[in-house]
Parts: structure tokens; C-alpha cells; sequence
């Protein structure tokens, strides 16, 4: 994928909620920002998912402080439940996880599985 392509992904990806291309960034990680494609790879295995559900707070439906990106499997268990603190914060740790992975992979270094089990996440 090209820089211009990973950039349209992630604008495609935002503009169903009215999301920005800044806005999406802000959502991901930092660690890759350096590289779009890698961005764009992130985003293609999360979901934007609301803290306040749609259903009860349609006035958030498109307000970029009411989204995380997150687990898929996760996202759509919760249905139209709030996210909780604590799941807001999982899923936060859990990009911050899920992006170091992505970055490591392109220098062929995975300390992420050894280091997990030192900070208790596994």
C-alpha cells in the first residue's frame, strides 16, 4: 500500500462517523505516526466505537471525543452498553500494545510476548 492509498483508507474509514483525517490520527497511536501505512494498518483491524452509545446520545453520534478505536469482537459484544472507564482504558493500552507490535515488525523485532507477562497482561 502506498502512503496515498493508506492515507484515502484512513479518510474512507473516519467519514462514515464525519471524522476528519486529523481526527482519525488523533485516534491512533503515536509510535506510527511516522509512517502512514502502518496507520492505515492499525485502523484496518479496529472498529471506531462509541464510549456513549448512539442509541442513547445521538447528539455524540459524530463527535470524535466520543470514539476510541477498538477490538472489533469487543466493540460488538458490548452492543449498545457505555463503555465502562475500565474498558476505555483496556482498549487504550490495548492500541498502545497492538501498535508497538506493528511498529516492531518492521525493524523484525518482537520483544512485545516476552515483555507482556512482566507487566502482568498476560
Amino acid at each position: 500500500m502506498t502512503e496515498a492509498e493508506a492515507m484515502s483508507y484512513i479518510i474512507d474509514r473516519g467519514q462514515a462517523y464525519d471524522l476528519s483525517f486529523d481526527d482519525m490520527m488523533n485516534m491512533i497511536p503515536r509510535v506510527l505516526h511516522d509512517d502512514l501505512t502502518e496507520c492505515a494498518e492499525f485502523v484496518e483491524i479496529r472498529d471506531i466505537s462509541h464510549i456513549l452509545p448512539q442509541s442513547t446520545h445521538p447528539e455524540l453520534t459524530n463527535d470524535p471525543s466520543n470514539m476510541i478505536l477498538e477490538d472489533p469482537s469487543v466493540n460488538r459484544a458490548r452492543g449498545a452498553d457505555p463503555m465502562s472507564e475500565l474498558e476505555e482504558m483496556t482498549a487504550m493500552l490495548d492500541n498502545e500494545i497492538i501498535a508497538a507490535q506493528i511498529d516492531l515488525n518492521d525493524i523484525h523485532i518482537d520483544i512485545i510476548p516476552d515483555y507482556l507477562p512482566l507487566v502482568g497482561i498476560i
